[in-house]
C-alpha cells in the first residue's frame, strides 16, 4: 500500500506552485492531464503516490520542476489566468494538502507591488532635524557658547551670596513626651 506524500500548494493569478515533500523521492510518474495531478514515486522502502482532482486545468507543457534532497518543486502555468478559491475540484479537507504559507499572496496584493514601499532604503534619517529651526523664544541660546548642546557657567558667573550656607543647623523641636528607658539620665 502507497503513502500520502504531503503536497503544499501556492498561487498566482496564472501559475500553480506545488510542493511534494518528501526526501529523496525518486519519481516513477508525475503527469498532469487536464484537472487531475498525479505524483508516484518512492523513498527508500516507502511508496508514495497522490492523485488530486485540481480545481480548473492546467497547462501540462509548461510544468518546471526542481528536485532537492529534500522535496520536489513544482511550477505550473493554469489555462485560465484566474485565482482558485481551493486547490481541488471538490471542497473538503484533504490531510495531506496544505497552504505554502512561505509562496502565498492573496488575491488583493499586487505582483509588482514595491517590496519597500515608503523607499525606506534611499532615505537619510540625517535630514529629518536638519531643517528644525527649534523652540520660540530659546533663539539666544546659539551664543551661549560651547558645543551648543549643553551651555557652560563659570563659578563666577553665579548670582549666590556663599555667607548663607555657613549657618548651623537649627536644634530639633520636642514633639512630645519623651520616654526614657530606665536607669538613663534625661
Amino acid at each position: 500500500m502507497s503513502l500520502h506524500p504531503q503536497i503544499l500548494w501556492a498561487q498566482r493569478e496564472s501559475i500553480l506552485f506545488l510542493t511534494v515533500g518528501v526526501e529523496d523521492l525518486t519519481v516513477e510518474d508525475l503527469s498532469f492531464n487536464g484537472k487531475t495531478f498525479h505524483v508516484k514515486g518512492t523513498s527508500g522502502a516507502k511508496k508514495y503516490e497522490s492523485t488530486l482532482e485540481l480545481f480548473d486545468e492546467l497547462k501540462p507543457e509548461s510544468v518546471r520542476k526542481i528536485a532537492s534532497v529534500r522535496q520536489l518543486e513544482l511550477v505550473v502555468e493554469k489555462v485560465k489566468p484566474e485565482w482558485w478559491p481551493r486547490l481541488t475540484a471538490v471542497s473538503g479537507k484533504l490531510p495531506w494538502v496544505k497552504v505554502d504559507f512561505n509562496k502565498w499572496r492573496d488575491e488583493d496584493e499586487n505582483e509588482l507591488e514595491n517590496p519597500d514601499p515608503m523607499n525606506a532604503g534611499q532615505f537619510d534619517l540625517s535630514s529629518l532635524m536638519g531643517g528644525m529651526g527649534g523652540m520660540p523664544g530659546m533663539e539666544g541660546l546659539s551664543g551661549l557658547g560651547g558645543d551648543g548642546a549643553v551651555p557652560s557657567f563659570d563659578d563666577d558667573e553665579l548670582d549666590y551670596n556663599s555667607e548663607e550656607d555657613d549657618d548651623e543647623m537649627p536644634p530639633l523641636e520636642p514633639t512630645g513626651e519623651a520616654s526614657t528607658p530606665e536607669g538613663a539620665k534625661p
